[in-house]
This record gives structure tokens, sequence and C-alpha cells, in this order.
């Protein structure tokens, strides 16, 4: 008897077909627009009353409160990961629809964006700047483990789509990065960032909308009914698959200190892959702070750096799917050691790319150098965030996967904290230049992100390593406590 046909590839357009994300999509699409608009308008009007509050040396600079000022903005965008996504966003993604969730909390930013913001602007309150930013990341922290963990369940756990639809989010994030930049920076010019504000406001509100089409309860318990059904076709004519897959699950809950239980069950193989997204932050949480710099005070300029950024993060994803396509040609995709090994190397040798270009910056401060080694920088990041998101959602088990994910971002936003105010205490107070900050962390990238990850790659990755062995289904003893074991595909450390 032949075997059945394999199945078509997977492309980005047949993605589309799945209304719930077809939907989903429109609504990334607006709420990014809003929020590149709002983001360069908030840093131009935090940059802008610094200036206005700041004493003038006789060369006519400002005395460092700038920097500072921004730097602090960008820590307060940050915070609220750190401290309420993983403690309150990550539960709500896990016990609550998540679709409802999403919802509410649009319809809330629209409220913030739309009343405070403005009234910052016209108050030229730089405190009150900072309440609205503070408020509004507040609530991406709860919003964002709903919009990631989302995805899983909208392809039923199948890792290859799973994989495109999370290069394609990476790849409207770009459009969007490209467009809002520049529309914002144009904007900001022309017009003043009020206007911003006010589009932004208006976006979250055609984000429910979406949202709301997406339609179904997207709540776990039900979901979870979803894949055990999906699974439960694909096995019925196995008894023994049943008696597998039909073992009880160690029950995490639905609270934070459910997903510590289960990251320290699982963390042996989990935990150096739960942080690959932080060791990028490490670099590029500076780099916004370093565009400011670089634009000598031009908001279009800004603009245009910004949107560089957009430009490097489609083409990334793009290039990088291309090798991965010819890389797997003829080997097991899915969730292979094959295509997991390749991932992990793609994720060093972004942080790699993201630390050369910073030395590049060093070199050449033009602009037009500045915006190539931005669209450089930006390929790498987008990269690394792509295949390490892809990653941790195809390694997670599912029940827990809006909390692990909201740990994964809480970590990355502190080391992103952490160094935006460490390139402003080196240009504010140790005297550094824009091109001496970004040759500092380019060397830290080379030395001392790339050098211990390329150590445990060649460690934990390599082809003829003793540290990680794929386990199949059919190796695992019925007999055996499996309780534990219960990420979406095992790894069995030797």
């Amino acid at each position: 008897m032949s075997s059945p046909p394999p199945p078509p590839p997977t492309t980005y357009t047949s993605l589309l077909h799945n209304r719930a994300f077809l939907f989903y999509m429109l609504s990334y699409l607006l709420t990014q627009l809003g929020t590149w608009l709002n983001y360069i308008a908030t840093l131009t009007l935090t940059s802008s009353l610094s200036s206005s509050s700041s004493s003038y040396s006789s060369n006519g600079s400002s005395n460092g409160s700038s920097n500072m000022n921004i730097s602090l903005l960008l820590l307060l965008r940050l915070l609220p990961s750190l401290i309420i996504s993983p403690i309150i966003g990550g539960p709500i993604a896990d016990y609550y629809d998540k679709r409802k969730s999403m919802i509410f909390l649009d319809l809330l930013s629209s409220l913030l964006t739309l009343l405070i913001y403005p009234l910052s602007s016209k108050l030229q309150s730089l405190p009150l700047l900072y309440i609205s930013v503070f408020g509004l990341s507040s609530i991406d922290a709860i919003y964002n483990p709903c919009k990631n963990s989302i995805i899983p369940f909208m392809f039923l756990n199948d890792s290859g789509k799973i994989n495109k639809a999370t290069s394609l989010i990476a790849i409207a994030w770009s459009l969007m990065g490209s467009l809002g930049a520049m529309i914002g920076g144009f904007v900001t010019d022309r017009g003043g960032v009020e206007i911003c504000f006010y589009v932004d406001g208006v976006t979250f509100l055609g984000s429910a909308i979406f949202m709301y089409a997406v339609g179904e309860e997207w709540k776990n318990n039900k979901l979870n009914n979803r894949l055990n059904n999906k699974l439960n076709n694909n096995i019925a004519s196995s008894t023994e698959s049943n008696n597998v897959n039909n073992k009880p699950k160690t029950d995490y809950g639905t609270t934070f200190t459910g997903s510590i239980k289960y990251l320290t069950t699982n963390g042996t193989h989990l935990l150096p892959l739960l942080f690959l997204k932080s060791y990028g932050c490490l670099l590029w949480g500076s780099a916004d702070l370093l565009n400011v710099n670089f634009s000598k005070g031009n908001e279009f300029n800004l603009g245009l750096i910004f949107a560089s950024v957009g430009v490097g993060c489609l083409v990334g994803p793009l290039i990088m799917d291309r090798i991965k396509f010819r890389f797997m040609k003829g080997k097991e995709e899915g969730k292979s050691k094959e295509e997991m090994g390749f991932m992990v190397r793609c994720c060093v040798f972004a942080i790699f790319i993201i630390a050369i270009s910073f030395i590049g910056m060093s070199i050449n401060e033009t602009l037009n150098s500045i915006i190539i080694f931005t669209v450089v920088r930006s390929m790498g990041s987008s990269i690394l965030w792509v295949y390490s998101s892809v990653i941790l959602q195809v390694l997670t088990d599912e029940r827990v996967l809006g909390r692990v994910v909201s740990i994964e971002f809480a970590a990355a936003t502190s080391l992103e904290g952490l160094s935006a105010f460490l390139a402003a205490g080196l240009l504010d107070f140790a005297g550094f230049t824009e091109r001496g900050t970004a040759l500092f962390f380019g060397i830290l990238g080379c030395v001392g992100v790339v050098g211990p990850l390329y150590i445990y790659l060649r460690r934990n990755w390599g082809d003829n390593n003793k540290g990680y062995r794929m386990v199949d289904d059919d190796e695992i003893d019925d007999d055996e406590d499996d309780d534990d074991n219960i990420t979406t595909f095992d790894i069995e450390l030797t």
C-alpha cells in the first residue's frame, strides 16, 4: 500500500485562509502602525520637553538631562513587562478567553491614548507623559501574553505553520515599522505629536473590531479540546499511541507559581533557550537612545532611521527562511533536532550580526552609514526574535505557554532597560560619544554574549554532541511515569 502524498508546503498566503489568523493579522497591523506613531511622538516630545527645561552650556548643547530622560522613558515602557507581564499577564492568558481579553485591553488602550497622551502635550508636562507611557505599557504587558500564546492554537500546534506565522508577523511588524516610523517622523515634524496620539487611539479601536471578528472562544480548556480532537483523529487507529498520549499530566494550575513549577521541572533544557531573546536585548536596548543622538535632533532623520529598522526586520526573516528551506530539504521538518538546532544556530549568528552592526556605527556616523548599519542590526534582531519565539512555542506545553512567554518577555525587557540606562550613563557621565558607546556595545556583544553562546552551541547542538537527544513518541515507555515530561516534543539529557 503506497504512503499518502506529503502535504503541500505551507506558504504565507495559505496562512491567511485561516479566518481567525486573517483577522488577527489585520488587528496586529493596525496596532503596530499606531504604536510606531506613538513611539516617535513620545521620543520627540520627551526630547523637546527635556531641552526646554535644561540649562545649556556655552556651545549650545544640553547638560545631559535629555539622554537620561529618554532612558527613563524607555525604562517606563519596559518595566511593566518585567513586573506585570509574568505575574498578571501570563495567568490571564492561560485562564481567561484570550480574544475577549485582547478586545477589552484594546478599548482601554484607546481610551488612555485619546485622553491622557494629548493632555501631556498640551500641558507640556513630562511627568504626565511618563504616567501615560507607564499606563499604556502596563496594558501592553497584559496584552502581549494573550497575543503571543494564541498563535499555536490557531494552527493546532503545527510547528511548520507556527514557524511561518511567526515569520509573517515579523514581516508585518517590519512593514508597519517602516511605514509607521516614516509617517510618524513626517507628521511629528509637520503637524505635531498630538496628531500621532489621536491616530494611535483610533488604531486601537480598529484592532478591537478585528479581534471581535476572529470569533469563537479562545480559552485554554476549549483550545486543549481542539488539540485533543486533532490528536485523536491522527491516532484513532493506534491503541498503543492512545495509551501513551492519554497519560495524566502534571497540573500546573493557572498562577505564576505554576509556571515556576513547570520551569523547574522541565527547565534543564528549556532555560538556556528561554533567554535567547534576552541576550540580544542586552545589545539593542541601547539602539533607540543612540538613534536619537545620531539624528541630531532632526525629527525627519529620526523617522528615516526608525524606518530602516523596519526594512531590516522585513529582509532578515525572508532571507533566513530561504536558507532554512535549503538546509531542511530532504530532512525531517517540524520538531526534529536538525530544525531546532538550525534555529538555535541562527539565533547565535543573529546576535553576532547585531554586535558587528554596532561596531560599524562606531566607524562612521554619517546618516547614510547609520541607516545601513541599522538595517543590518535589524536583520539580526528580527531573525533572533522570530526563531527564539518559534523555539519556545514548539518546546513549551500549551497549558503554560502564556506564562512562560511572559517570563521570557520580562527577562528580555529587563535587559533591554539595563542596556538603555547603561548607554545613557556612558553618554552623560562617562564622557562617551555616540560612536564610543556604539563600539562598547559591539565589543560587549562579540566577547560577552556571542563567545559564551558559541561554546554552549558547540557543546549542546553540535553534530557529534551528547548533550541533547531527540526522543520519539514510540521510545516513551508506557509504564514510565511521564507526568513531568510534557513538553510539546521531548529532549532527553544524556
